[in-house]
């Protein structure tokens, strides 16, 4: 097969596979360009750059400040791309995300804490950790449909990670995504964060490149939608949605469970009981009850998908799916007094009596019997 014919669809599926098998690490792209920028960010996550404290936060903060003193020209921006609202653009656009950077800014150093297991009779004198530690080099496709939204919001959760990021905007929203390369080429550090915009580099030639994360949200627009066409079995992004008319709430939910688990599932009742039928019976990324997309605003709570359409990002979610999470376990030398009898000969008596650790190791209170 020649590979380089391929579809761009073809190619992303490729992308994809290789992101999860973590094939091709080297990061080999045929684009000259793309190849000097990934060299660029994989140079600066190896020297360590993007791991310190300190760094992370001063970057959220000038995130924050990038949206305070360029509110106006994002509000002409949008108007121009899609005659989005002034007050559309600021409460759902920059209100959204500058909560999120300062949500991010006031709890990074809470969720960069180590977290420590419960030790028993074998592990009392070590110290044993999960640590999450940034993943490397994560490529961010933006959707142009919250263009601010939905490239920032998970940029603040990879970089609180400490991650090294290209960002590819959308090309739809335009003027936005102008503005946003710009604007965050002046505001981040370039060694670090490259923003790429339509035209320079195709999106298939990226996606020959393989990262360490690919976070990708897309919007669909179709029309002469039938109940039987993919669409209505996937994530719908667009603003105009298929109606699809239901008998009674079996049939809804039936409807519901013979497909793929949906992005969000909205529930419009007066009826208790139908809202907790809804929930307990039925499975999606989100849940909302009386109104539609409310709980992308709530901080603490996830944008998160199902199934094929999984994954989290937003809050400390943002931070875990941009994170790997690495086991510790720091032996002392003291601990050879307990666990020396698994070392052959292996005797009766040994083993018995590494059984009876194991069992007081889980029973409560197993420290007061030292």
């Amino acid at each position: 097969m020649d590979l380089s014919s391929a579809s761009p669809a073809a190619r992303w599926l490729r992308a994809l596979r290789r992101t999860v098998s973590g094939e091709n690490t080297s990061m080999k792209p045929s684009n000259s360009v793309c190849e000097d920028i990934l060299k660029k960010l994989r140079g600066a996550f190896i020297a360590g750059r993007t791991k310190p404290f300190k760094f992370r936060i001063a970057q959220l903060q000038a995130i924050v400040r990038m949206l305070k003193n360029n509110e106006n020209l994002f509000v002409e921006a949008l108007e121009n791309d899609m005659h989005r609202p002034k007050f559309e653009t600021i409460l759902l656009e920059i209100t959204t995300v500058k909560n999120e950077a300062l949500y991010a800014i006031n709890n990074l150093e809470k969720w960069m804490q180590p977290e420590y297991i419960r030790k028993d009779m074998t592990s009392i004198f070590d110290d044993c950790f999960v640590h999450r530690e940034p993943m490397g080099v994560v490529l961010i496709i933006g959707a142009w449909t919250f263009p601010i939204q939905l490239c920032l919001i998970p940029l603040i959760g990879a970089i609180a990670a400490g991650n090294c990021i290209l960002l590819r905007l959308p090309a739809i929203s335009s003027r936005a995504s102008e503005l946003l390369q710009k604007l965050l080429s002046n505001y981040l550090d370039s060694e670090c964060y490259q923003v790429i915009g339509e035209g320079l580099i195709d999106l298939a030639e990226i996606l020959e490149s393989t990262f360490d994360h690919i976070f990708f949200t897309a919007p669909t627009v179709l029309i002469d939608v039938r109940e039987t066409d993919p669409v209505t079995q996937q994530d719908i992004l667009g603003p105009v949605l298929p109606v699809v008319t239901v008998k009674g709430l079996e049939e809804a939910i039936q409807f519901i469970n013979q497909r793929e688990r949906p992005l969000a599932t909205y529930v419009y009742s007066d009826n208790s009981q139908v809202i907790a039928e809804m929930m307990s019976r039925t499975s999606s990324g989100s849940f909302c009850s009386n109104d539609s997309a409310v709980q992308n605003l709530y901080l603490g709570l996830p944008c998160c998908g199902a199934g094929i359409g999984g994954g989290l990002y937003g809050g400390k979610y943002g931070f875990d799916t941009f994170s790997q999470s690495r086991a510790y376990v720091l032996r002392h030398s003291v601990t050879e007094c307990v666990t020396r009898f698994r070392y052959p000969p292996y005797l009766d008596t040994n083993l018995n009596l590494m059984l009876w650790v194991n069992y007081l190791s889980h029973k409560d209170g197993w420290c007061q019997i030292l």
